[in-house]
């Protein structure tokens, strides 16, 4: 019975990485298709950078 559990967790844990894994991917590629459509026809958002340390506020992506 301990190697059932043992094997149901290392399952749930490995999905979790995978299924986590994967909703990273399908946010960057959506991310990237914007700014690729905005770069291209122009409505590109403008990202500010605000008040930071290494940029100065106001100052575009």
């Amino acid at each position: 019975m301990r190697r059932k559990n043992i094997r149901r967790s290392n399952i749930s844990i490995t999905g979790i990485i995978l299924i986590a894994g994967l909703s990273v991917l399908i946010i960057g590629i959506t991310f990237a298709i914007i700014q690729f459509l905005g770069e291209t026809y122009g409505f590109s958002p403008i990202i500010n950078l605000g008040e930071l340390d290494w940029g100065e506020s106001g100052d575009a992506i």
